[in-house]
C-alpha cells in the first residue's frame, strides 16, 4: 500500500508540472523555474529546465498585434544589447592601444630629441610612423564611442515603446532558442543549378562555384564535388 501511495504522488507531481507548463503563464513560469532551482537530482533539474523553457515560449508567444509589435521591438533591443557588448570590447582593447601608442610616442621623442647624426633621420622617420599609428587609433576609438552612443540612444527609444510590461523584463538569454523568419538567409547558399557548396567552401567542379577554398571545408554532403569533399 505504501508504494503505492508513493508512485501515485509522485504520477500526481508530474502532471501538476505539466499542467503549470500548458498553462504558460507568469505565474506559471516562477513557480516552475522555483521548482528547478530546488531539485537537487541532476537529471530532473535538466527536465525541469526544459519545462521552464517551454513555459516562457507559451507565455511570451504574442497573443495580438500589440504584442507582436512588442516583440519585436524586444528582439531589436537583444540584438542592439549584443553590438554594444561588442563595440564596448572593441572600445577597451582600443583605449589599451592607445595609451600605450602615446607612450610610445613620447619615448620616440625623447629617441629623436637625443639622436645625432644619420641616426636622427631614421629616429624622426620613427616619430612620423607613431604618429600616424596613433591617429589611426584615436579615429577608430572616436568611432566606436560615437556607435556607442548611438546604440544606446536606439535601445532606449526601443525600450520606451514597449506597451506590453512582459516584454519589457524579458529574460537575457530569450531570444537564444527562438527562431525568426529572416535569421540565417545568409547561410541558404544553394544556387539555381542545385550546387549547395558555395557555402562550405568545397573544391566543386560545378561552374558556378566560385568560392573556392579547400578540399577538406566542405559539409554539405550533397552536391557534384568531383569526391573532393571529405
Amino acid at each position: 500500500m505504501a508504494k503505492s501511495k508513493k508512485v501515485a504522488k509522485k504520477s500526481e507531481s508530474l502532471a501538476d508540472i505539466k499542467k503549470l507548463v500548458r498553462a504558460g503563464t507568469k505565474e506559471a513560469v516562477a513557480k516552475l523555474r522555483t521548482l528547478m532551482e530546488k531539485e537537487t537530482d541532476q537529471e530532473r533539474k535538466e527536465d525541469l529546465q526544459l519545462d521552464v523553457e517551454e513555459a516562457e515560449a507559451i507565455y511570451y508567444e504574442p497573443a495580438n498585434e500589440q504584442e507582436e509589435k512588442d516583440f519585436n521591438l524586444a528582439k531589436l533591443v537583444n540584438n542592439k544589447e549584443k553590438i554594444w557588448l561588442a563595440q564596448d570590447d572593441e572600445r577597451n582593447a582600443l583605449l589599451c592601444r592607445v595609451n600605450f601608442a602615446r607612450l610610445e610616442l613620447a619615448i620616440r621623442q625623447k629617441m629623436l630629441k637625443e639622436a645625432v647624426g644619420e641616426a636622427k633621420d631614421m629616429a624622426q622617420v620613427n616619430v612620423d610612423v607613431t604618429e600616424d599609428v596613433l591617429t589611426m587609433e584615436e579615429s577608430r576609438l572616436a568611432e566606436i564611442e560615437e556607435s556607442l552612443d548611438d546604440t544606446e540612444a536606439f535601445m532606449k527609444a526601443a525600450k520606451q515603446m514597449i506597451k506590453t510590461k512582459k516584454y519589457q523584463d524579458l529574460p537575457e538569454a530569450f531570444f537564444e532558442d527562438y527562431y525568426f523568419d529572416d535569421e540565417d538567409l545568409d547561410d541558404l547558399s544553394e544556387d539555381e543549378d542545385g550546387c549547395c557548396c558555395c557555402g562550405c567552401h568545397c573544391e566543386c567542379g560545378e561552374s558556378d562555384c566560385e568560392d573556392v577554398v579547400s578540399e577538406n571545408d566542405c559539409e554539405c554532403g550533397g552536391c557534384e564535388c568531383n569526391g573532393q569533399c571529405s
